[in-house]
C-alpha cells in the first residue's frame, strides 16, 4: 500500500513537471520486443518508475522487485538501470513514455521522455482511381489513392512506367492521394505505388491507365493555296483533328466521296490526293473526324480550278452604214480572261470580251486585243487604210501566207491577159481598135492591208481590180483573216 502511495505521488509529481529533456524516438516493430534504453547510470537507493499515458507501467524499488503494472503487465522487464524493454508489441503500446528517477531521501526527480513508435510488416496497398469509367477523358481532374488501410506507413510514392510523376506540374502528391489536375493524354501508362515505414516497405498491384482525348478543332487544308489548272495539277488535302485513335471521313458536296481512280486516301484516311484535278473537283470538300467519345466536321474547303478559255482570242471589225463594231473576245476560261482592245484613241478593258462602236466616219488605221488570264497572255492585230466592210481576226491556225499573195496576183495577170486576148480577138473581128473600148487614164489603187504574220513578220499586198470588177469592190473582200503575235 505504501508503495502504491509513493507510485500515485511520483506520477502527480512528472506530470507537474512537465517536458525538461529532448524526447528520444524508438522505433517498434509489431508482435516484436522493443527496448527503451537508458544510457546514463542510477544512483543506489533510486527509486525508478515508466509513465504512459497518464498510467504507470512500470516501477523498481530499491528494496523490492522490478514490477510490469497494468497493459505491460507480464510482458516487460525492467532494469536495475531503468531500461525498459517490451514484449509482443501491439499497436495500442505505442505514445509518449516518461522515465523519472528519485534518489530516496532527496526533492530532486530526473526524467527522460520518450515516444514509442510501433510499426508493422507493411502489406501490398491496393491503388485504384476515383473515376472507374476506363478509359479516362483527357482534360478532366482524376484522383488515384493509395490504400494501405490502417497500416502505419510513413511515407507514400507514385509511379508511372517506374519513374516517380510527382514532381510534374500538374500533379498534386497528397499522402496517399494523386492529383491529376487535369488528367492529359499523356498521362497514359502503367502506375503503382509504394508505402514504407521504418522497418518495412511494399508495393501496390499494377493500375493501368489510358487517356483518351475526344475529337476537337476539325480542319481541312491543301498544300496549294493558288490556281489549279485542270487536266494538269495534283493536290493534297489534309484533315487533322486533335485526339485519340481518330477516323475519318471524307464527303464531296455532301455526298460520299465517289470511289474514282483518280482520288487516292492515305495516312488512315486523312489526306485525300487529287491525281489530276478536273471540273468536278472545285468543292466543297469537306471531312470528319471521330472516335469512341464524339465526332466533329470540318470546314468545306473548294479548290480553285482554272483551264484556258474554250477558243483563241479573237479580234474583228464589222462596218455598217454608220458606224463601226470592234469585237475583243476569249470566252471560257476559269477565272475569265481580261481583255484589252487598244485602236487609236481607244482603250477599254473588260472580262472575256469588249465590244464598242466607233463612228463610220472615223479613219481606224489597226486594232489590237490583248488576253490575259492568270499567268497566260496572248495578242492579236489586225491593220487596215479604210474602215471594212467586215473582217474578223482569230487566233485559229489560218495564215495568209506569201505564196498565197503570189498566187492571187499571178491569177489577177492572168485573167487581164486572157481578157485583153478576148478584146483582140472581138476588136479585130470587128475591125475596131482596142483603144476605143479600155478605160482612159492611170487606174486609182485600191487600200492597202497589211496582215500580220506568225513570228511577227508582215506582207502587203496591192491590187488593181477597179479595172476588172469596178472601184465599189474591195481587194479580199468578206475573207477572214487570221494573225498571231
Amino acid at each position: 500500500m505504501e508503495h502504491f502511495l509513493i507510485s500515485r505521488m511520483c506520477v502527480a509529481l512528472l506530470l507537474s513537471i512537465g517536458d525538461v529533456t529532448a524526447v528520444i524516438n524508438v522505433d517498434g516493430i509489431l508482435g516484436g520486443s522493443v527496448l527503451l534504453k537508458v544510457n546514463a547510470a542510477v544512483p543506489a537507493n533510486t527509486f525508478i518508475q515508466w509513465v504512459t499515458k497518464a498510467v504507470a507501467v512500470a516501477q523498481l524499488f530499491p528494496t523490492s522487485p522490478p514490477q510490469c503494472l497494468n497493459q505491460l503487465s507480464g510482458r516487460c522487464e525492467l532494469y536495475q538501470n531503468g531500461s525498459l524493454r517490451i514484449d509482443n508489441v501491439a499497436y495500442t503500446d505505442g505514445g509518449n513514455y516518461i522515465l523519472s528517477a528519485q534518489v530516496l531521501g532527496s526533492s530532486t526527480t530526473n526524467r527522460i521522455d520518450y515516444k514509442l513508435n510501433v510499426y508493422g510488416k507493411l502489406s501490398a496497398p491496393l491503388l485504384s482511381s476515383n473515376d472507374t469509367k476506363f478509359p479516362l477523358t483527357s482534360g478532366t481532374n482524376v484522383t488515384l489513392q493509395c490504400d494501405a488501410g490502417n497500416q502505419n506507413v510513413t511515407t507514400y510514392t507514385f509511379y508511372r512506367d517506374q519513374k516517380t510523376i510527382c514532381t510534374e506540374p500538374h500533379v498534386i502528391c497528397r499522402g496517399s492521394f494523386l492529383d491529376f489536375r487535369p488528367i492529359t493524354v499523356n498521362d497514359s501508362g502503367i502506375y503503382t505505388c509504394s508505402i514504407q515505414n521504418p522497418v518495412s516497405t511494399n508495393t501496390s498491384n499494377s493500375l493501368n491507365v489510358t487517356v483518351i482525348a475526344p475529337v476537337s478543332a476539325v480542319t481541312l487544308t491543301s498544300n496549294i493555296s493558288g490556281w489549279l489548272w485542270v487536266n494538269q495539277d495534283s493536290v493534297s488535302l489534309l484533315c487533322s483533328a486533335p485526339g485519340t485513335s481518330v477516323r475519318f471521313a471524307w464527303s464531296l458536296q455532301g455526298a460520299p466521296l465517289p470511289d474514282i481512280s483518280r482520288y487516292h486516301l492515305v495516312k488512315n484516311n486523312s489526306i485525300l490526293i487529287i491525281s489530276p484535278v478536273t471540273r468536278n473537283d472545285s468543292g466543297p470538300f469537306t471531312c470528319s473526324a471521330s472516335n469512341m467519345f464524339n465526332c466533329g466536321n470540318s470546314n468545306g474547303l473548294y479548290l480553285n480550278l482554272a483551264w484556258p478559255p474554250d477558243d483563241q482570242i479573237k479580234c474583228s471589225a464589222l462596218l455598217s452604214t454608220n458606224n463601226t463594231s470592234l469585237l475583243c473576245s476569249w470566252r471560257g476560261g476559269q477565272p475569265a480572261a481580261q481583255v484589252t482592245m487598244l485602236s487609236q484613241d481607244i482603250k477599254e478593258t473588260g472580262n472575256d470580251e469588249v465590244i464598242t462602236k466607233v463612228s463610220a466616219e472615223i479613219h481606224l488605221k489597226d486594232l489590237t486585243c490583248h488576253g490575259t488570264q492568270v499567268e497566260k497572255s496572248v495578242t492579236c492585230r489586225v491593220l487596215f487604210e479604210r474602215p471594212p466592210t467586215s473582217m474578223t481576226c482569230s487566233r485559229q491556225p489560218q495564215f495568209l501566207r506569201g505564196g498565197d499573195i503570189a498566187g492571187i496576183v499571178i491569177g489577177a495577170v492572168a485573167v487581164i491577159i486572157i481578157l485583153e486576148v478576148i478584146v483582140f480577138i472581138i476588136l479585130r473581128r470587128l475591125k475596131k481598135t482596142p483603144s476605143s473600148n479600155t478605160s482612159t487614164g492611170d487606174p486609182k489603187p485600191l487600200p492597202v492591208y497589211e496582215i500580220t504574220l506568225p513570228g511577227g513578220e508582215s506582207n502587203t499586198q496591192e491590187s488593181n481590180y477597179e479595172q476588172i470588177i469596178g472601184k465599189d469592190h474591195a481587194p479580199y473582200d468578206n475573207l477572214v483573216f487570221t494573225y498571231n503575235k
